[in-house]
């Protein structure tokens, strides 16, 4: 029997594309991947439990305050039982606040408290500056007339760290600059 060429062709074709024969076929065939082994989310008799979080022995309440020249500014307060501190925040919530930063670690030794503290203050300084036309110096200016006035804000840095011994419901001030002073007190919150 003699086939006629297209008809070898189309068998040819035929036997490529459905992977009879090996190195000829177009369409790869997919990778076998072995079914997921999943892990008991119970634990096993025997095994430990999860690591206790790291706290002190009681909660404790932490101020950190700022005064201007013997002036309260503002303070921010927070509740903690953990060795790590951290806060942020304005102080104040006047038009320009002071912005205050700390992190650091609490610890317990034999009735006092060790603070290690990395603290960051933003203090602004606001100065009046006349706008407009300046009148000369000998002028006087008629009654009911004031100068349009604007103010400026500049921050001023200030940065402390650090290491202290407390005692409890003691303040300390952890920093004095330029008239700003910074105070810090760790103290039992009364338990109700």
């Amino acid at each position: 029997m003699k086939l006629s060429l297209p008809v070898l062709l189309l068998a040819s074709l035929l036997l490529m594309t459905s992977g009879i024969l090996p190195g000829f076929s177009q369409a790869p065939s997919a990778p076998v991947v072995p079914p997921v082994k999943r892990r008991a989310l119970i634990a096993a008799p025997g095994s430990q439990a999860p690591a206790k979080p790291d706290t002190l022995s009681k909660n404790y309440l932490i101020t950190f305050s700022t005064t201007t020249n013997g002036k309260p500014v503002g303070e921010l307060t927070m509740l903690t039982c953990s060795p790590q501190v951290s806060v942020s925040g304005p102080l104040d919530s006047g038009p320009s606040p002071t912005s205050f930063g700390v992190a650091g670690e609490l610890a317990e030794d034999e009735g006092l408290l060790l603070f290690t503290y990395n603290i960051d203050f933003s203090y602004p300084v606001v100065t009046a500056v006349a706008t407009g036309a300046v009148a000369p110096p000998q002028a006087v200016p008629a009654p009911g007339f004031a100068q349009p006035m604007s103010a400026s804000v500049q921050y001023q840095q200030h940065r402390s760290q650090g290491m202290l011994r407390m005692k409890i419901g003691t303040p300390y001030e952890v920093l004095k600059a330029a008239g700003v002073t910074y105070t810090v007190v760790i103290s039992a919150p009364v338990e109700k």
